[in-house]
């Protein structure tokens, strides 16, 4: 009993450590970039399809869906853009999004000292301290998430923890549920599918598990721009409402043909000579990217329908 109440203490300090990393590099991308990323989503939207990639690019940049998406729902809301651009801004930062998990795979965790030692000598010095910030942040959350792997393997070869692991490997319904949850607790979907890469790395977790566990995740984090929206104009909600139902229904159609998608996923992985963490980056792009081009396809229908009414 005492040791499961200590793997549990040190599982949410590294998961706070984590997340706080996130945070303080994505507030620090936002800072150095946020007035031109509000100039780009004002300005450069003339076609859904430079909506699209301006979406892609600023979530790229700050590192962060959410704040994407918030940013997208004030300017919908005040008026600077219009609602249709708006919708397809957010889908882009869907598709964005995936750059995180990707950044996760790279094996640079022996570079960890090296950002910490020149982030705090950068961050200590007069001119430097945003770059400081940025990289201490990186070291930070690269550190974190290999102490948080690996405390959450040891947590969960506990006896009586790891029926656990088995409901999760067996029942891809209960892994897309915990990536709902999780996703939505912690409001960030790249720092949820970052722990089940190390946990799919680890060999703790089958694919399929990851794969429904990433559809979740992508549900999970809408929900943040659905609250943001609530005090918005109703335009705004419907927008919010939208990318909600869109990747609901989205996550649930590729839950159901999830063996074949994941078989994809092995194939495509092996062609491309990934490492486990880059499979699970891969699986999420390809779905956002899938998505995203039904999205287009249908977006156009629906708007012509709205046009005649």
């Amino acid at each position: 009993m005492v040791n499961l109440i200590d793997n549990v203490i040190y599982i949410l300090s590294y998961l706070i450590l984590f997340l706080t990393s996130l945070k303080v590099l994505t507030n620090n991308l936002i800072n150095f970039s946020s007035n031109k990323i509000k100039t780009i989503l004002r300005v450069a939207t003339k076609t859904n399809t430079a909506a699209f990639i301006v979406g892609i690019i600023t979530t790229m940049i700050c590192q962060s869906s959410n704040a994407i998406t918030v940013i997208t729902l004030a300017l919908i809301s005040s008026k600077y853009i219009s609602f249709k651009k708006g919708l397809v801004i957010i889908i882009g930062s869907n598709v964005g999004t995936t750059c995180t998990s990707f950044l996760i795979s790279l094996n640079i965790y022996h570079l960890v000292p090296l950002f910490l030692i020149l982030g705090f000598t950068l961050f200590n010095s007069n001119k430097n301290k945003n770059i400081g910030c940025l990289l201490l942040s990186l070291g930070f959350l690269f550190f974190s998430l290999e102490l948080l792997i690996n405390k959450l393997e040891s947590f969960l070869s506990i006896e009586y923890i790891y029926p656990l692991i088995n409901s999760i490997n067996n029942s891809s319904f209960f892994s897309f549920l915990c990536g709902i949850f999780l996703s939505s607790c912690i409001q960030s979907s790249s720092a949820a599918i970052g722990i089940f890469q190390g946990l799919y790395q680890k060999d703790i977790l089958s694919l399929a598990a990851c794969i429904s566990f990433v559809l979740g995740a992508n549900i999970g984090t809408t929900l943040t721009g659905v609250i943001s929206s609530f005090t918005c104009s109703n335009e705004t909600k419907k927008v919010a409402i939208i990318n909600l139902l869109f990747n609901l229904f989205g996550s649930i159609l590729f839950l159901l043909i999830l063996i074949p998608y994941s078989n994809t996923i092995y194939i495509l992985s092996n062609i491309l000579k990934l490492n486990k963490k880059g499979v699970i980056a891969l699986s999420h792009l390809l779905y956002n990217l899938l998505c995203s081009f039904f999205f287009f396809v249908l977006f156009n229908n629906w708007l012509k329908k709205e046009t005649v009414e």
